[in-house]
């Protein structure tokens, strides 16, 4: 029990570091893309970035999660799973990358808002095969509950990643904007490529060689739990490519031109997303390591598995509220001095309620993982994507981008509420959502006020000295507050 615990901190520490990392590492790459290509170029790269991703989760078909979860439980010849599994990502990755090659230019020229991303799209498609076989490494580690190799694989991945990038991305700037995007499509492909070789050899090392024993009992187990989890990560890739679709069309709809929907939606996804993503480097590494740790602790007793699920979201919200809080105070300095797209800055202020109920339905879906109700996660996926898709689109076409950033609050609210119940049910646990929630909020919300006062007080011309200033009251306040709100007496409430 001790063992498993300190697997779970630990595990969910190493990839705090890693993911610290990989997020500072990559939002510098996002903010040299912004000032290269501009918000137009990002544009393109952000509509063809969801097809990719619907499409790498055909090609994973779930497997990496049951194999993750049988290693975990220690069920039957963990070797045999692992090597079925491998083959089967192999084989689905080797698929899709070839049927979506035949198929990507009826995909840019009749579901893209814009056929400018087929050269984008294609320059990403031998990153499915990479990523696929990787998976199989990364489900194994995982189960293992080894996550720091996942966490060095990243960062060898981002830095791959961010080299190549930047270093095409100045030599093919002066190609047509289309062309010249593939640059980061490349550069993906290269940072995956560096991630799956050092998986390879970590895995080498500590168990000799993959093998390849394929036994198709084993393949229906894996596909069994694996195709309730592809369909619903389907369902949130669905939404994603959907909205990639669909808002830049409610854009034009709404009076604007091609290039202006282009540019308004890369303003949306690549300036104002990539900083409401911030906050989830804490949230990325806890689901890895809590979906093992739930799963082992519901065979145990029913107080740990309560500790386990409360702890997990309470850290969600302690440590990525505050985050929210400065990217909502910070915002017009942000957006102006690192994108040089000051005008992303009410975008990102409308975002900031809708990254509290993302990261808190994200550790909620973990948790269900862990405890095995895909199927019923899937069903909350479909529901609550099928509302942020109708919202997205009648609120673009209402009110612009402006309504877009409101229809993620309400479909990120919707979907948190539906996995909250599911939770609530599946476990029948009394939840402590003041220590959890409410408390971290009104915290959030009383800090966020000092911290409006004391930015107020100096005259306009120390604008950044203001906002620096503003800051460090913010954290100051929060942590005083949080200190003596009791969440940290180490006590938890259980029925």
């Amino acid at each position: 029990m001790a063992k498993a615990r300190q697997g779970l901190f630990w595990g969910t520490l190493s990839l705090l570091i890693a993911n610290v990392f990989v997020k500072g590492l990559g939002f510098f790459y996002r903010v040299a893309m912004v000032r290269i290509f501009g918000a137009e170029g990002m544009g393109l790269i952000e509509m063809a970035t969801p097809l990719f991703s619907f499409l790498l989760v055909l090609s994973g078909a779930g497997i990496s999660l049951a194999l993750s979860q049988s290693v975990a439980a220690g069920a039957g010849d963990l070797r045999q799973r692992f090597s079925t599994a491998l083959i089967l990502l192999g084989c689905f990755g080797a698929v899709t990358m070839l049927a979506a090659f035949v198929v990507s230019p009826y995909l840019a020229q009749h579901l893209a808002a814009d056929a400018r991303i087929l050269p984008c799209l294609r320059q990403l498609l031998p990153a499915l095969l990479i990523i696929s076989s990787a998976s199989a490494f990364r489900g194994w580690f995982q189960g293992q509950q080894q996550v720091a190799i996942l966490g060095w694989s990243q960062c060898v991945e981002q830095c791959v990643r961010v080299a190549v990038g930047l270093t095409l991305a100045q030599q093919m700037i002066r190609l047509p904007l289309e062309q010249a995007v593939c640059a980061a499509s490349i550069a993906t492909v290269a940072g995956e490529a560096g991630g799956f070789l050092l998986l390879l050899w970590r895995f080498h090392r500590g168990y000799g060689s993959p093998g390849w024993h394929f036994s198709l009992p084993v393949a229906g187990d894996l596909l069994r739990f694996g195709l309730p989890v592809t369909a619903g990560r389907l369902a949130s890739s669905a939404l994603a490519m959907g909205q990639s679709l669909l808002i830049p069309l409610a854009l034009q709809l709404s009076g604007l031109d091609t290039t202006a929907a282009t540019t308004a939606y890369g303003l949306y996804s690549g300036v104002a997303m990539s900083l409401l993503h911030l906050p989830g480097v804490f949230t990325s590494a806890l689901v890895v390591s809590v979906v093992p740790a739930v799963a082992a602790g519901q065979n145990q007793s029913r107080a740990l598995l309560h500790s386990r699920i409360s702890k997990s979201l309470q850290a969600t919200a302690v440590f990525t509220l505050p985050g929210i809080g400065l990217l909502w105070l910070l915002a017009p300095w942000l957006c102006a001095v690192l994108f040089h797209s000051a005008e992303a800055a009410p975008l990102l202020r409308l975002l900031c309620p809708a990254g509290v109920f993302i990261y808190l339905q994200s550790t909620c879906g973990g948790i269900l993982q862990g405890l095995g109700k895909v199927r019923e996660l899937l069903h909350n996926s479909l529901l609550g994507g099928g509302i942020t898709l109708l919202l997205s689109f009648l609120c673009t076409w209402r009110w612009g981008i402006s309504g877009t950033a409101v229809a993620a609050g309400a479909g990120a609210l919707s979907l948190f509420l539906l996995n909250r119940r599911l939770l609530i049910r599946a476990t029948h646990l009394h939840l402590p959502w003041a220590e959890i929630l409410y408390k971290p909020a009104a915290a959030v919300l009383l800090a966020l006020a000092a911290a409006l006062i004391c930015g107020h007080i100096l005259p306009p011309a120390y604008e950044k000295t203001a906002a620096i200033i503003a800051a460090a009251v913010f954290v100051l306040i929060y942590a005083i507050l949080l200190l003596f709100s009791g969440i940290w007496d180490g006590k938890t409430r259980h029925s």
